[in-house]
């Protein structure tokens, strides 16, 4: 629900009312329709009007469906795609093996005990949510699924880690005290085609752990987000970031190593054009010289055969940890994670002096296509907000995802201990809307992906049973959670975007729609109050605007079961 302010002012974060709306239209008509008032206030304050106006008549998503999965161990889905038959695809982990959890190889001790142990779990959905099927993956030791992609030939790449000497992974037991990166290839049904552990031997380098996210680029190669690491001084484990390119076959292209400090890795890896990839992570460059120092952001773009380019690095005097990256249209990047800093790079954190330097707010920062930073924000409460996943909607405009813990600052209508927090912000940071889901304990998003019906699916653990979340499971400890969001009224138009447009704006007699390749098949007019005015039928290329009244107008466009809104002004 979107929050109300009174009286509206520039130093707002809230959202204005409907009542509030009506009467910041009244004054803006009166301003922009007197000739008494000058063309600087005009370009000024209506501009601000409209980007008001357009909050207001935002629509936050409504849950679709959802899915709390697992058993009564935990359960936790880091990754979700939308698979070519329309359908889903969830990857992460399971200790169940009950419910809807089968197959978790078992853990023997000496004594012939058997227990849970982590297995990787994937599930298979269909477009409106119904399991199609679902596997666990690994041996009796620890194992856990992060990530996936789908080829163009529908086969499923997905990356873990795993300590297994048995099953699926099968390292050698030199191998599984380390533990290794594990990438597999997956058939559509989900029958293994080969499984690749990232040892020692097998990258003629450090062994590879915390892996953490794959991408494939435009020729079809993969980029595996892993971390390096060697045992130094008596076993302090130092790590860098490691980026290895992989064929399809499983075989590595090239492999590339990047650190500063103690401690440094890649949490996530995204295309860019050309080939090549952006990478985001956290660095402790500055640890040596100051050990209060925390983790900084760290971003890195590579090349097509997996060099790096460049990197950046920046944060505060606290923690920050990216989680997430795009490149934008622009041929920038837009970045997210969280942060407890408030100083260098960071601005407008919102926790309170009491909790400074514990808990933390999302941190989105705008780059260029070199790497600088163009604008950065901070979004939350006073509680603990942490942001992991961002895309760039149809619109140009950013989706975030992730959870928060406290209702203030821009968190509206929590539902209970944390919840999946996501929030859509403009190409300048400004917040369009914003939602909380979930129940009464603790619900977190790890992973948003738009879909092609212009709505989203959400995925992250849930240890709800209320509210948003419904289970048949008795109070388990973690669910996977799968939520399936309609789209925003920002996305309505989505399939006509860029291709129905209306000129001249302002007009004085007619309103002329370029319409590309699409046909409008329906106009309708609307005063701002929502009043309909007129709708026209079949409306062509031209719509008469002459019986109405000097002002600003709604005008809605219908093609092929969409509906493109415009704001327009008879002068």
């Amino acid at each position: 629900m979107v929050k109300s302010c009174t009286p509206i002012s520039l130093n707002q974060t809230c959202t204005p009312n409907n009542i509030e709306i009506q009467r910041l239209i009244q004054q803006i008509l009166k301003i922009n329709l007197n000739p008494n008032i000058t063309t600087l206030m005009k370009k000024t304050v209506l501009p601000f009007f409209l980007f008001y106006l357009g909050v207001a008549l935002a629509q936050e998503p409504t849950i679709t469906w959802q899915k709390s999965l697992g058993g009564t161990g935990e359960d936790s889905a880091t990754k979700v795609i939308q698979t070519s038959d329309g359908g889903y695809l969830a990857v992460g982990a399971t200790k169940s093996n009950d419910y809807d959890v089968t197959g978790n190889h078992l853990y023997t001790d000496e004594e012939g005990n058997q227990s849970n142990t982590w297995d990787g779990w994937v599930v298979k959905f269909n477009a409106a949510g119904e399991i199609e099927w679902k596997r666990t993956y690994g041996g009796s030791s620890y194992d856990t699924l992060k990530s996936v992609v789908q080829g163009n030939d529908s086969f499923y790449y997905v990356l873990g880690e795993t300590t297994s000497t048995d099953g699926d992974a099968n390292l050698s037991y030199d191998d599984s005290v380390a533990g290794a990166a594990w990438c597999l290839k997956l058939t559509p049904t989900g029958d293994v085609v080969w499984s690749k552990t990232l040892t020692a031997s097998f990258l003629n380098l450090e062994p590879a752990w915390g892996a953490q996210d794959l991408m494939l680029n435009d020729t079809g190669d993969l980029f595996l987000a892993v971390s390096g690491y060697m045992y130094v001084n008596g076993g302090l484990s130092y790590t860098d970031g490691l980026i290895v390119r992989m064929n399809q076959n499983g075989q590595i292209l090239s492999k590339t190593a990047l650190g500063y400090g103690y401690h440094d890795k890649f949490e996530a890896i995204a295309p860019t054009s050309g080939g090549g990839a952006i990478a985001v992570g956290n660095t402790t460059i500055n640890y040596f010289a100051d050990p209060t120092m925390g983790f900084d952001y760290w971003i890195a773009k590579l090349d097509s055969n997996g060099n790096f380019l460049w990197d950046k690095i920046y944060g505060g005097s606290a923690d920050d940890l990216a989680t997430d990256v795009k490149q934008t249209p622009d041929g920038g990047f837009i970045v997210c994670g969280y942060t407890s800093s408030n100083d260098l790079d960071v601005t407008g954190n919102h926790f309170s002096e009491v909790q400074n330097g514990y808990l933390s707010d999302y941190w989105i920062v705008k780059l260029d296509s070199s790497g600088n930073i163009e604008w950065q924000k901070c979004y939350g409460s006073t509680g603990n907000d942490e942001a992991h996943s961002i895309l760039i909607d149809s619109d140009g405009n950013y989706v975030v995802a992730g959870y928060s813990s406290v209702e203030d600052g821009d968190v509206s209508e929590t539902n209970g201990t944390w919840d999946v927090w996501i929030l859509k912000i403009n190409q300048q940071g400004d917040i369009l809307w914003e939602k909380n889901y979930g129940g009464g304990w603790y619900d977190l998003a790890s992973s948003l992906v738009k879909t092609t019906d212009n709505g989203y699916i959400v995925a992250g653990e849930t240890y709800s049973t209320d509210g948003d979340v419904s289970t048949n499971i008795p109070e388990p400890y973690a669910n996977f959670w799968i939520v399936k969001l309609s789209a925003d009224t920002l996305n309505s138009a989505e399939s006509i975007k860029n291709s129905l447009q209306i000129i001249p704006n302002p007009t004085t007699e007619y309103l002329y729609i370029e319409n590309g390749t699409e046909t409008s098949s329906k106009a309708t007019i609307f005063d701002l109050t929502g009043k309909k005015l007129s709708e026209i039928e079949n409306s062509a290329n031209q719509i008469d605007v002459r019986h109405l009244s000097n002002g600003m107008y709604i005008l809605t466009l219908e093609s092929k079961g969409k509906t493109q809104t415009f704001k327009f002004v008879k002068e």
